[in-house]
């Protein structure tokens, strides 16, 4: 018999949520310690990553003769995490009060994602926390299980299915989990105002940054319907053609994108860019070129002889956007013929970089955002890493590169030099190298190839505890 505490013999909501009940193995109060992101207490990180950039770590295994190591091995600050041990807690307390019941628990789909995709947003517009990304790696996870509809076609999954693509140190998620099992809400969300509510779903929309948001909510907008149907000035600033185009489509944005589909998308632009010119050359980046099962988007980079180096001094492209004759012309033509562009469906058309969304041409087949950046030849290697990230190892690359008194960004890498305006690479000093491995290879790192970049399978590589 399950504790009466726990059994459910109802589904009606506690839209209260004065106090919600936690397992007798971790308090609420000891997760949102854990996690820097409940209820409970906060406890200050011992190093948060803009210090990250700033501060000498030295290991444990250095501290006695004083020199500097990769990371800090003592301590998962490194990485924003709390320990393990404290990470686990949430999904091990779920199977000891349920027992044998564990194996036939059950949550619904699409409240599931829904709920990880708003957390992701609030946890982006509330910067003293630094979990968005724990909610990120959930939702791809997930959704392998929801399947391409987001869903539609299963609509509860088994926590043990859950348990099977979700990391057991996901503290965060699996406390969202437990909510919704047991509450069928998520507590954080729930006593959020309109004001916060309207901000949390603005954010999730793609152009709407936080001071895009907080303009349209300070003037009334409540409702992503009050931005589409707005007009001119009404609600502080005019809501663009971009931004009302990212809102009649968010819903299919937000849907991850099978590895099969990006396959297909990689055949349909290799075909059409060949056929304009057989020496552009493209990769699509992020997590596919990861080896991962799903993306949330296509990131493209092109590279072509005619593109050699970039201008330090050129300006940003003017509001006209790029030439029919220029490099990206010639690309987006190439893709406008192939079916898989519209020019009506364009967020931004820059001289080297373009948004858009595309669709494969066939029957049934969703908008999905496409990602377009012109690569200079002298900068490919570069750009191949950073572009195929994932972000945590891409911390740990920078920050290898400031010990060493480097910058190290998607163009180069080379002496660090400071001003007002930021920090760059000082100009006739860039590292110059060949491939992906030499940048490794300068930074005194083991290698890892495009499919070991994800810190899953890396963080024994780089003892990343």
């Amino acid at each position: 018999m399950l504790p009466s505490r726990i059994l459910r013999t109802t589904r009606t909501v506690n839209k209260t949520i004065p106090n919600i009940s936690y397992p007798r193995s971790v308090s609420r109060t000891a997760i949102g310690s854990a996690t820097r992101g409940g209820d409970g207490p906060k406890t200050k990180p011992t190093m948060n990553t803009q210090r990250l950039l700033s501060t000498n770590i030295i290991s444990r295994d250095k501290k006695k003769s004083g020199k500097s190591s990769v990371l800090d091995l003592s301590a998962e600050d490194y990485l924003d995490l709390p320990p393990s041990t404290l990470r686990v807690k949430f999904l091990k307390g779920i199977k000891e009060d349920y027992g044998v019941a564990y194996d036939d628990l059950t949550v619904p789909t699409t409240p599931l994602l829904e709920a990880l995709r708003d957390m992701q947003s609030w946890r982006q517009l509330t910067p003293a926390t630094n979990k968005s990304a724990d909610y990120r790696d959930a939702l791809r996870s997930i959704s392998l299980l929801a399947g391409p509809d987001g869903g539609m076609s299963r609509p509860e999954l088994k926590l043990k299915d859950i348990e099977g693509v979700l990391s057991d140190e996901n503290g965060v998620t699996w406390r969202l989990i437990r909510d919704l099992l047991e509450h069928e809400l998520v507590p954080e969300l729930e006593n959020l105002d309109d004001k916060w509510k309207a901000m949390v779903m603005f954010n999730r929309v793609h152009g709407f940054g936080k001071v895009k948001a907080q303009t349209y909510i300070d003037n009334g907008a409540r409702t992503l319907d009050d931005l589409l149907n707005a007009q001119d000035k009404e609600y502080g600033k005019k809501v663009s053609d971009a931004q009302k185009l990212a809102i009649r489509y968010h819903k299919e944005m937000d849907l991850m994108i099978p590895r099969s589909e990006v396959a297909e998308f990689e055949t349909l632009i290799t075909k059409a860019l060949h056929k304009v010119d057989p020496t552009l050359g493209f990769a699509i980046m992020g997590s596919y070129r990861r080896g991962e099962y799903v993306s949330s988007d296509i990131d493209m980079v092109v590279w072509h002889e005619s593109f050699p180096r970039r201008d330090r001094e050129e300006k940003p492209s003017k509001k006209g956007g790029y030439a029919p004759d220029s490099l990206m012309g010639k690309v987006m033509n190439a893709l406008i013929d192939a079916g898989l562009v519209r020019l009506d469906k364009l967020f931004s058309k820059g001289e080297k970089k373009v948004l858009a969304l595309t669709k494969l041409p066939k029957e049934n087949s969703i908008h999905r955002q496409i990602d377009i950046r012109l690569c200079p030849l002298e900068s490919l290697s570069y750009m191949l890493l950073g572009n195929t990230g994932d972000d945590r190892l891409m911390k740990t690359l920078r920050y290898r590169a400031v010990q060493k008194g480097w910058v190290l960004n998607e163009y180069e890498m080379g002496p660090r030099v400071e001003g007002s305006n930021g920090i760059w690479v000082e100009e006739g000093q860039e590292i110059i190298v060949n491939s992906e491995k030499e940048i490794f290879e300068k930074l005194e790192l083991p290698y890892l190839e495009p499919t070991m970049r994800s810190l899953h399978k890396y963080r024994h590589i780089l003892q990343i505890n």
